[in-house]
């Protein structure tokens, strides 16, 4: 595995330069900004909905605050992933040859809907 990973390395900065390293970064954080700054909100509410706040959660046992944890995270990150949903698929769909702005308007042409091709 370290030797692929030296050889994809090697065929980067080769091909691309250093900044060959950073290709996709800006579809990345097109996605992942949003999710986070959806996600730590829900996720904070729901905690605090399901597990009240500090002294209620001190009288909680391990199996309450876990189960109450995950069900914070799995509605937040359930949550965050349907909304960001689109630019996911704008990273997925991304590849090597269009930058983000191109994609969008040659999305646009088509149906909206195409966005959320993956939560079908």
């Amino acid at each position: 595995m370290l030797c692929h990973s030296r050889e994809a390395l090697s065929i980067t900065l080769r091909h691309e330069g250093v900044l060959g390293l950073w290709k996709g970064c800006a579809a990345t954080l097109l996605r992942d900004v949003p999710f986070s700054a959806l996600y730590w909100p829900f996720y904070e509410g729901f905690r605090s909905l399901l597990l009240g706040g500090t002294e209620e959660r001190a009288r909680l046992g391990e199996a309450e605050l876990l189960g109450g944890t995950f069900l914070a995270g799995a509605a937040a990150g359930s949550i965050a992933a349907a909304v960001t949903l689109p630019m996911d698929v704008i990273k997925t769909r991304w590849g090597d040859h269009f930058s983000v702005l191109m994609y969008c308007r040659r999305t646009q042409r088509r149906r909206t809907n195409s966005l959320f091709a993956g939560a079908k």
